[in-house]
């Protein structure tokens, strides 16, 4: 009977313990959130608000895209869950790792806070927001011509109307450029809103497919051209890759602003084009961004056939100078290539976007040229066959050698005439071959 007595004090101090712990944090949780804008507080909105927890990485993306959509500056509290705790060790890496793995957290500078997350799981963002994200236009845009292909394609027909983002997810209102670009890369279909800045870039993106595509193309084919408009109609913005400002975020070329109404642009420009294009044709397209040899860039991975391929329409381009005139030389070594790519090391393309998506890249590069030839001669009446036209501008063929003649390319140099010159050329195969012809008027 006494060891009973016992065991049933002991069981009431136990109790007793835990009922005045839990009122302790209670207490404590209140003192805590007094005075503290919490997510739950905000205004509910088009796209769904975030949830008070934090429950995963995608969540943690979702979170700050989110507060970036909407332009939300205030500092904002959320508290993370315990089971996706357990899955990181350091809040501010993780923290890191979703920022950079977002699609538009990175406009903005952003402040994190994990001082409460020891004793409370709960932290704080807060953006650094300027409602002009994309002020200023380059003033000095390099005036090369831009040489295109001697059997260009681009024929798109203008009565095309794209089946815009089947099966998409619901209408959201937007204003901004990357407002616009978040929502058709997560198949929303788009709303601008009037006289807006969303509404102008919309506009242009949808003639851009109505002046390049048509129905009877195929998936390729429109990827293709997609590829050739941003490579040849839209020029490199020198300017703005090479400035020392280390505030960017009033430049254009960095958003959709600089390809559709400067048709002028830098790597991350032209990648948002290229994803917001593909998207609205329901061709899935990702944009990426990385770091290498301290330099950043930005790319597309693409779907075609359920498969996955690299696409750079930057480093498609290269600037040339040929007695004394200067040219802008597009490329096909970067359309569909592999996860090896024409650059090999002297750049990676490796991401912290879409991680399992790179896994999945093809070990091949897709087939995109259209002249292939296995010997000197072939080359010849390749060559004779663009003599003999009655050319009004400089263009450009591009030959894949298939042979293994080690002297083919001395040959190849020695045949050309005046005014067609050979361009050495990076590909995954190193056999690519560009050889230029000069319009003698310009």
């Amino acid at each position: 009977m006494k060891k009973l007595l016992i065991a049933l004090l002991f069981i009431l101090c136990l109790s007793s313990c835990k009922t005045y712990n839990n009122k302790t944090n209670d207490k404590i949780e209140k003192d805590f959130e007094d005075g503290k804008t919490f997510i739950t507080s905000l205004d509910d909105t088009e796209l769904s608000k975030p949830k008070l927890y934090i429950n995963s990485f995608d969540d943690f993306i979702y979170t700050l895209d989110y507060l970036s959509y909407y332009q939300i500056g205030e500092k904002i509290y959320f508290y993370i869950s315990d089971d996706y705790s357990n899955e990181f060790y350091n809040p501010y890496q993780e923290y890191l790792k979703a920022y950079k793995a977002s699609l538009i957290a990175e406009t903005y500078p952003c402040v994190f806070n994990d001082d409460y997350y020891s004793s409370n799981k709960a932290i704080s963002i807060k953006f650094s927001i300027s409602k002009d994200i994309a002020t200023k236009a380059p003033t000095n845009i390099y005036d090369g011509e831009i040489i295109k292909d001697y059997d260009f394609k681009l024929k798109g027909n203008d009565n095309y109307i794209p089946e815009l983002l089947n099966n998409n997810k619901g209408s959201i209102s937007c204003e901004t450029s990357e407002q616009l670009y978040y929502l058709v890369s997560n198949n929303y279909l788009p709303i601008p809103k009037e006289n807006s800045i969303a509404e102008s870039i919309y506009i242009e993106a949808i003639d851009v497919l109505k002046k390049y595509i048509n129905n009877n193309m195929t998936d390729y084919e429109k990827i293709r051209a997609i590829y050739d408009y941003l490579s040849y109609e839209i020029k490199y913005d020198y300017e703005t890759a090479y400035s020392e400002s280390t505030y960017l975020s009033d430049r254009q070329a960095y958003y959709l602003e600089g390809v559709f109404l400067n048709k002028c642009a830098v790597c991350d420009g032209k990648a948002k084009a290229v994803s917001l294009l593909l998207n609205l044709m329901n061709i899935d397209c990702k944009r990426c961004a990385g770091k290498n040899n301290d330099s950043d860039h930005a790319w597309n991975i693409v779907n075609l056939d359920n498969k996955w391929y690299i696409l750079c329409s930057t480093w498609a381009q290269s600037k040339k100078e040929i007695d004394g005139y200067k040219f802008i030389l597009p490329s096909h070594n970067m359309l569909l290539t592999s996860s090896e790519t024409a650059y090999k090391d002297s750049w990676g393309y490796k991401s912290d976007k879409y991680i399992d998506l790179y896994k999945l890249l093809e070990k091949e590069e897709y087939d995109v040229y259209d002249h292939k030839i296995n010997n000197i001669d072939e080359a010849k009446e390749l060559i004779d066959s663009i003599k003999e036209m009655d050319l009004k501008e400089s263009v450009k063929l591009e030959m894949l050698y298939l042979g293994n003649d080690i002297n083919f390319e001395n040959e190849l140099n020695d045949y050309l005439d005046n005014n067609i010159y050979l361009i050495n050329s990076k590909s995954v195969k190193n056999k690519l071959y560009e050889v230029i012809f000069i319009y003698e008027g310009n």
